[in-house]
Order: structure tokens, then C-alpha cells, then sequence
């Protein structure tokens, strides 16, 4: 049985204020207390503010041509989420599907009713039924546009194409899901199109923006019954007159890093307005605040992103045909507190997919849906939020009004997630929780916490002349970065890594656009979604490490049974991509169990062959033990480790029962396997026919015949260093038997694969290695004993452990080996950087570090903490948070050894300045200032602990 999630509460050590002596470079440098410094906790430092002097011009398209909003700026508390954005048009910002009916209003070639226009010259081809020339009557371009758009909306279907940089196959994609019938006739001297004139969708027609701040409201626990994650609905304020419209005089977009609140002021003709938000770093509440330079009048509105009456299909990506459910509601009259507005939307059993129960009969295991129903956390949730302020009373159920014209405002929302057997229960529950809000500011105390927050860590990088630039960059994005983890990871739901919380797509919902889709889905990838928790240890963020392993923890009584059913044996396993419950996804297991045979794949396997045999590398459950481990061995929290410990017990319990074939020295032989997605078995399974695993010869032999993987690298460095830690641990985890019979499961390991290079030692992919090596991704598996593990390390051979030297020979031969080559890619998931740091090569981790932080944001997007698409979805949550990885290891680093040593500026330019507070094991505190390759200022905390705080001699480029 799993207890509910209680986030672990971590006393903060007192400061030692005594002095201490450490040596660096021979010289003995006297140290005394840094503190957090006035750079890190000014609220006015420029790296805590990320401000624009322009507005965003709305909407902006995202690579794939998909209309969202670009200049949003994220809030949140680790469960609600605002992106809050200004508009300044002309005019109203429809759906995609409205024609433009006013194409004489132009802002940078967007019509403000969202639709590309523009010719290159005086005349523009117009497809209507065929094709036809219009010549313009006036040779002004301006003109041009608007005489080509005016004759497209008359016709009953256009388009004028352009090539731009993407070509016109991808610009026909933008309006293909609206049924045009025209064909792309592209022209490369065109540099405009105009999109068709659509029928309107559902959804879309309904759906306005007008000049003034909205903001998507959005929970991490808003699941639908398909487990996708829903947005709650968008909220507007406008006043009257508009001080959004027209030309501004001034305008101020910020986002304050150290308050986590967001700031948009303007002002035009008609006056100013500043409005600020936030939301409540301790309650489900966005409060937003508002005043202006004359009285106006304050308009309040929701607006459904699914809205109608009837069910509606939407991209939630979970696998099978297209999910269905109903739409979002709203309160009617009257209202259960007065003057409020209240939307929420809730799972019925009507909806389609049921994901817990369907997944489950899908994968051979109706017998358990009855046994299971507690794990089942997407049944009969409900969400929403309710909406109101002082002055403003109810005009409809979608909107609030001023009763009198006024100078000031305020708005408080109160959002509500939870499972409950009754919608009237749900209601009650956000009432009770609004009304116990309204009337009194959380501001004071929502302060207080991410002033708590910034003061557990920092990094302040300076640099020389010659990357002050990239300096300033490197310290705003780590603390950005460190800002966007915070404000999403504080439940037991994981980060999405494709499109986080903060995905801005407009509607309507369709299959393939709208506000639910995003690439890979609603289910979590462990190859990409590990990664943004890395971090989060050495910057002291213990309390959203440990929503990770929530997550894991509420999978355990399906996958405990699971385990049972399938092999008859004890354990856990998973495998890398999984639904939030922790049963295969549905795509890549392929044709039910009711259809397989004795000629098919047995129940227990997924058709999707990069995935099918690794419980190990990219499983996630030797991984997340890991990061347990980790976080007992920064906090010393022996409370945490008792309510996680199951899942490193029950995962290496699964290794141990799972694997009886032995090698010929009698030695563990994980078999069949893969080597994380990019080494595996040598066949292609499909919906009816397999062929099974064989082996035929001695491992390491190369004349051994086989058509799967053999002691694949990551699982065999996993087994080794978790059953080290494990046996570290107290008696009270860990008692005298427990530890015995570790220690005999420890002796059965096989060595972490090796093989000789060229007269080189190198890191092997898999024991059996090159048997059956076509390459099927990018990865590079023989370095996963780098990181995640740390088998091997800079720590691990500076303090005598272990040599290094076979994995660096990987990381400095990249032509050895196709894999050896991968790890040198820096974008997204690789992890190339982070081994860099690891090994202690400091000019590979400083250039890639630094190409990592000045990558722009992801194509229609304006904040910077927005990466790219890279193999996730924009904007994707791995890119940055790799760089954070690096940066924390760079500077401090553990030893790996009993002591619980760390290593101080193992991978550190001289030439980079930097003051940094960060965390070591054993609730070790490091802060310093290094400046002109010379140790200013050290304090370690406690004192006790300077003895194995080791410091390494920065690296001179």
C-alpha cells in the first residue's frame, strides 16, 4: 500500500562561521564566510529578470506551422501553472480557421486575425479552382497584400504559396487539416502566402483574444481520462477603454526569477496599466493585481480551450485511435459564491480511451483490474478553477465585470484537482478552498519561499573579457532553467518532457493540433524525462527530486503484480516508455494478448523492438534507484529512503530472479537484452510472427552466435554501483541478512564491458560486442557508466577507486566507434556534456555548456527557458536541464568514495570567474569565489566536513 505523498521537509544546517584553511596550486588561501552575495540575491540582478521592451505580435507559429502564443512568460507552483502574455493589436485574435475579413490591417505581414499575407511583387498567383494571376492596381506592396487577401477571402478556397525556408509541402500543412482543396503551386520568388479561406472547426470560432493580459491556466494533476494532460481554460482581462490598443509609448514585459511573478505594463493614448501575478508558492492560487492611470473598466473572462456539447476527439497521444471526452463546463445561475465564475471539466466512464483498465486488459492482465482499482488515479478526476475579486461582479457564467469604474484591481483563482465519487463533492472542495483565499494577498509569504528557494544554491559565472557575453548568458539560463523545474515539479506527476506544462498551441483540438497535442504523447519517456531531475540534488532541491520517485512509487502494486503474472517470480521492472501507471504503452506493445499465439510474442513483450529488452539502460528502475540513493546520500534523510527504498529492493530483487543463465566462469548473464535503443535484438517482430531469442557459444567469444544483446553496458555498471551503495547503507535500511545476500549477488556480476581498441582499453556497448551490432540510435551506451552511474569518474580515479582511462578513450576517440562518435552530439537528451564534466575534460564541458545556454528558444517562442523541439516537443525540457547537470559538476562534484568526498572545480576554467553555492554529499554545503583562476573565498558547511571536501586545480584552456 502506498501512503499519499508527503513532501519531505529538509532542516537547513546552520552556517558554520568559523574559519578554515584549504590549499590550492600549493598556495594557502584563508577563507571566510561568502554568503549568498549581493549579485545572486539583488532582486534588481539583471540574470534574476528576464524583460522585454516590445510586445510579442500574436500569434506565433511553432515549427510545425501550428498557431500558439509566443510571448508567454511561465508561472507556477510545481502544480498550478500560468502562462501569462500581453496582447497589443488591432483588432481581435480568432482561431486559425476564421478568415481575415479586414485585410487592409497589417501588423509585420500578420493580419490580426491570424493570417499570413504578402507578395513578393505586384502581382501574386491566387489558386481558385485552378490558377489565376491577380495583378495588383497599385505598386505598393502594402496595397498588393491587401488586394491579394481581399480576392482570396472571396473565393470559396485559395492559397498563395511561397517557398520561405521550409518549403511548400510544410506550408500546405498548415491548412491541410482544414480541408482545402487547392494545390501548392510554389514560385521561389514569392516570400509570402495566405492561407485558405476555411469553413470554421469547432472550437475555433468561439475562441477570441482581445487587446489586454491573458494567461493559460494550467495543473500537473489536470489528467484526462487518457492520463494527457489538460489545460484548465484561458483567462482574459481587459479594460475599457483599452490601454492595450493603439500605439504604446511604453511597454515592459518581465519575469522576476527571485519573486516568481510576472510584471506587464503599458501605456498608450488612452493612459497606462501595469498588471502583476503570481502564483502562490503554497497554495493552488494565481492572484493577479492591476492599477491604472484613470478609472476603466475591468473585464474579467474564462473561455473553454474545449468548449460545445457534445464529446470531442483531441491529440492526447496516449496510443490507439483518437480519445474522446466530453467538454469543459461552466457554473450556471446562481453561482454557490456569489459573484465567481467557476469552469471545471471531469472524467466519465464514457470517455475513450479508460486508460488504467483498457491498458490493462490490453497487456494479459484483466485478471488484475479488480485487484488494482487504487492505482487507477484518472477515474472520475476533476479539475478546474473558479474565478473572482473585490468589485467585480458575475455578467454570465463566463465573465466578471466592474460594478464601477475604477483605478485598481485584483483577482484571485483558485484552482482544484482531485478524484472524488461525486462532481458535488469536487465543488465543494474548491469552494471551501476559494473562499478560505479570497480577501487576503499570499504575496508576503509566496515571497518568502522562493526568497527560501534561491538561498539553498546559485551559480554566478563572470568570465574574462573574451566570454563576458557568454558568461552572463550561462548564469541566466542555469537560474531559469532551475526556476522552470521548480515551478512544475512538486507533485507526483513527472515533468513532461515534450512541451512541459508550457506547450502555448491555440485551438481547436484535433488529432494532430491544439492545446492537449504534443510529439510522443501523453505517456513518459524515461530516456528524456530522467534527465530534469539530475540537477536538481547538488542545487539542494531535494523536495522536487523526491516527486520522482512518487511517481515510481505509486506504480509498484500494478508492477509488483505485473511481475508476478508475466514471470512467476518477485520484482519490478519497466521498460523506457510507460504510461503514468507503469504498464507498456499501448502503440508500442502492439496486437492485444487475446490475439497472441503460440507463434506470436509471448504476452510479456512489447512489439517495438528498440524498447522490448531493455529493463535496465533506458527501463528507468536502475536509473531512479540511483537517483535514491543519491538523494540519501546528500540529505542523509533516512525517512525518505525508508519510504523509497521498495523501489531499489524490488528492482534489484528482479535482476536477481530474472537472469539464471551464467557465462562460463559461472558469472551473471543478462540475456536476452539491448543496449538502450540503439544496440538490440537482430530481428523484427511483428503482430504475428516472432523469432525467439537463441545463443549459441561462450560469452566474449567472437565466433558466439546470437540474435540478442549479451550483458548490456548500463545494466551491468547499474547492478555494480547500486549493489556498492545498497551495501553503504544503515542497518536500519539495510540489515546484516540483507546485506549478505547482496553482497552473493554482488559476486555474480560480470565486469562492466571493456574490449581492447587499437591497443587501447574502451568502454564495450556489450559483452557480446561486435556480434549483432547494427546501430538503431544515437546513443552511446558504453558511457551510461559515466552518467547516470559514475562507475566511472573523475572522483572515482582521483581518489585511487578506479582509472578512468576506458571511458575517456570513448570520449577523446569518437572515430573508434560509431556509439564513441555519438558522444559528441549536444542537443536535447545527449548527454555528452554531462560525461565531459564527469571525466574532468574541462574544454569539452566548457564549450558544450556554453552552446547548450546561447541555443535560442524553440520556433515561435520568445522566452528564452523555452528550448527547442530537439527530439522531444517544444518547448522540451531535457536541453537546458543537461547544461544545469554539467555546470553543478563542473564546479562540485562527489567522490563516489565512503567518506563522502567531493571534488572542487574538477572540470572549471581558470578563465571563467564564478561565485557558486552548492550542494555535496553528506549535508555538505560548498560556497566559493574563484576569480583569475585564484580561490578567493571558501566556506564549507559544517566545518567538520572540510577535510573531505578536495580541491582540484582549475584547468587552464
Amino acid at each position: 500500500t502506498v501512503q499519499p505523498y508527503r513532501a519531505v521537509q529538509h532542516r537547513r544546517a546552520p552556517r558554520a562561521r568559523a574559519r578554515s584553511q584549504i590549499t590550492m596550486a600549493g598556495a594557502t588561501v584563508l577563507l571566510c564566510c561568502v554568503g549568498l552575495g549581493a549579485a545572486a540575491t539583488a532582486t534588481g540582478a539583471s540574470f534574476m529578470n528576464v524583460e522585454w521592451d516590445t510586445p510579442t505580435v500574436e500569434p506565433a507559429r511553432n515549427k510545425k506551422g501550428e498557431p500558439i502564443i509566443g510571448g508567454g512568460m511561465p508561472l507556477g507552483n510545481g502544480d498550478t501553472t500560468a502562462l501569462i502574455f500581453p496582447l497589443h493589436n488591432t483588432g481581435q485574435i480568432p482561431g486559425l480557421a476564421r478568415p481575415c475579413t479586414d485585410p487592409t490591417k497589417f501588423v509585420d505581414g500578420f493580419c490580426p486575425l491570424g493570417d499570413y499575407i504578402g507578395c513578393h511583387d505586384t502581382s501574386c498567383q491566387i489558386a481558385v479552382n485552378g490558377s489565376a494571376e491577380h495583378t495588383c492596381t497599385d505598386p505598393a506592396i502594402a496595397i498588393c497584400n491587401g488586394e491579394a487577401a481581399t480576392a482570396c477571402i472571396a473565393a470559396a478556397g485559395c492559397a498563395a504559396f511561397s517557398v520561405l525556408n521550409d518549403g511548400p509541402a510544410n506550408l500546405f500543412q498548415l491548412f491541410k487539416e482544414g480541408d482545402a482543396t487547392t494545390n501548392p503551386k510554389p514560385d521561389s520568388d514569392w516570400r509570402f502566402f495566405i492561407l485558405p479561406k476555411l469553413a470554421p472547426k469547432p472550437g475555433a470560432d468561439n475562441f477570441t483574444l482581445a487587446d489586454g493580459v491573458s494567461f493559460f491556466v494550467g495543473m500537473q494533476t489536470a489528467m484526462a481520462s487518457d492520463t494527457s494532460l489538460f489545460k484548465l481554460g484561458m483567462v482574459s482581462i481587459t479594460t475599457k477603454p483599452s490601454l492595450f490598443s493603439g500605439t504604446l509609448t511604453t511597454f515592459t514585459q518581465s519575469l522576476n526569477l527571485f519573486t516568481a511573478s510576472v510584471t506587464i505594463s503599458a501605456t498608450s493614448a488612452a493612459g497606462s496599466a501595469v498588471f502583476s501575478a503570481f502564483v502562490d508558492a503554497s497554495s493552488n492560487t494565481i492572484e493577479v493585481t492591476g492599477s491604472s492611470s484613470i478609472p476603466v473598466t475591468y473585464t474579467v473572462e474564462i473561455q473553454s480551450l474545449h468548449p460545445g456539447t457534445a464529446n470531442f476527439t483531441y491529440g492526447g497521444g496516449f496510443g490507439g485511435s483518437g480519445p474522446t471526452c466530453r467538454p469543459d463546463t461552466f457554473e450556471a445561475d446562481p453561482p454557490a459564491i456569489p459573484n465567481t465564475i467557476r469552469t471545471d471539466h471531469r472524467n466519465e466512464d464514457t470517455d475513450q480511451p479508460a486508460a488504467f483498465n483498457d491498458t490493462l486488459v490490453q497487456q494479459g492482465l484483466a485478471s488484475l483490474v479488480p485487484l488494482l482499482q487504487g492505482s487507477d488515479r484518472w477515474r472520475h478526476r476533476q479539475f478546474g478553477m473558479v474565478l473572482s475579486g473585490p468589485g467585480l461582479g458575475r455578467v454570465s457564467p463566463t465573465m466578471l465585470q466592474s460594478e464601477t469604474a475604477d483605478s485598481s484591481f485584483r483577482l484571485t483563482v483558485s484552482t482544484h484537482s482531485n478524484q472524488t465519487a461525486t462532481s458535488a463533492e469536487w465543488h465543494h472542495q474548491l469552494t471551501t478552498q476559494h473562499q478560505k483565499r479570497v480577501g487576503s494577498s499570499t504575496r508576503r509569504a509566496h515571497e518568502d519561499w522562493w526568497s527560501a528557494f534561491w538561498e539553498r544554491s546559485y551559480i554566478v559565472v563572470h568570465g574574462n573579457t573574451t566570454m563576458a557575453a557568454d558568461a552572463a548568458v550561462l548564469t541566466q539560463q542555469y537560474a531559469v532553467t532551475r526556476y522552470l523545474q521548480a515551478v512544475q515539479a512538486r507533485t507526483w506527476v513527472p515533468l513532461k518532457f515534450n512541451g512541459q506544462a508550457f506547450g502555448a498551441n491555440l485551438p481547436p483540438e484535433t488529432l494532430h493540433s491544439g492545446p492537449t497535442f504534443r510529439d510522443w504523447g501523453a505517456n513518459s519517456w524515461w530516456q528524456n524525462t530522467r534527465l530534469t531531475y539530475w540537477n536538481m540534488a547538488p542545487a539542494g532541491d531535494f523536495d522536487t527530486l523526491a516527486t520522482i520517485f512518487e511517481f515510481y512509487l505509486q506504480t509498484l502494486p500494478f508492477n509488483s503484480a505485473r511481475t508476478l503474472t508475466y514471470f512467476g517470480h518477485e520484482g519490478i521492472f519497466y521498460t523506457e516508455t510507460k504510461t503514468l501507471f507503469g504498464a507498456f504503452a499501448i502503440n508500442d506493445y502492439g496486437a492485444s494478448a487475446a490475439t497472441r499465439g503460440p507463434q506470436t510474442l509471448p504476452v510479456y513483450l512489447e512489439k517495438n523492438g528498440y524498447i522490448h529488452y531493455d529493463y535496465g539502460g533506458n527501463g528507468g528502475g536502475t536509473e531512479v534507484s540511483m537517483m535514491i540513493l543519491e538523494h540519501y546520500l546528500y540529505t542523509g534523510d533516512e525517512e525518505a529512503l525508508t519510504r523509497y527504498f521498495p523501489i531499489v529492493n524490488l528492482t534489484l530483487v528482479f535482476f536477481k530472479e530474472h537472469y539464471q543463465n551464467r557465462t562460463a566462469d559461472g558469472k551473471l548473464m543478462i540475456w536476452p537484452a539491448q543496449a538502450l535503443e540503439t544496440y538490440w535484438c537482430a530481428y523484427s517482430a511483428t503482430d504475428s510472427s516472432w523469432t525467439p531469442p537463441y545463443f549459441d557459444g561462450v560469452v566474449g567469444d567472437p565466433h558466439a552466435q546470437s540474435n540478442c544483446v549479451v550483458n548490456d553496458h548500463p545494466t551491468v555498471a547499474a547492478l555494480h554501483v547500486l549493489l556498492e551503495r545498497v551495501q553503504r547503507l544503515p542497518e536500519s535500511i539495510a540489515p546484516a541478512s540483507a546485506k549478505a545476500e547482496w553482497a552473493t549477488f554482488e559476486a555474480l556480476l560480470p565486469d562492466v564491458p571493456v574490449t581492447t581498441t587499437d591497443g587501447m582499453d574502451i568502454v564495450s556497448p556489450y559483452a557480446s560486442f561486435p556480434v549483432n551490432s547494427q546501430v538503431h540510435n544515437s546513443e552511446t551506451p558504453e558511457l551510461y557508466s559515466v552518467h547516470p552511474y559514475r562507475y566511472y569518474s573523475v572522483g572515482r580515479s582521483d581518489g585511487g577507486t578506479r582509472s578512468s582511462t576506458p571511458a575517456l578513450n570513448c570520449i577523446l576517440n569518437p572515430k573508434v566507434r560509431a556509439t564513441c562518435g555519438n558522444s559528441h552530439a549536444n542537443g536535447g537528451w545527449t548527454q555528452g556534456v554531462m560525461n565531459a564534466a564527469l571525466l574532468g575534460l574541462t574544454n569539452l564541458a566548457a564549450e558544450w555548456v556554453v552552446q547548450r545556454a546561447t541555443t535560442g528558444p524553440a520556433t515561435g517562442y520568445r522566452f528564452q527557458g523555452f528550448a527547442p523541439h530537439e527530439q522531444d516537443y517544444e518547448p522540451s525540457a531535457d536541453h537546458f536541464a543537461n547544461m544545469n547537470s554539467a555546470l553543478n559538476w563542473m564546479l562540485v562534484q562527489p567522490a563516489d568514495d565512503i567518506n563522502g568526498s567531493a571534488l572542487v572545480f574538477a572540470a572549471w576554467p581558470c578563465g571563467w570567474d564564478v561565485e557558486f553555492k552548492l550542494r555535496a554529499p553528506m549535508n555538505t554545503t560548498v560556497e566559493a569565489v574563484l576569480k583569475g583562476g585564484k580561490i578567493q573565498s571558501m566556506i564549507v558547511t559544517p566545518q567538520s566536513r572540510t577535510p573531505f571536501i578536495r580541491v582540484v586545480n582549475c584547468a587552464v584552456a
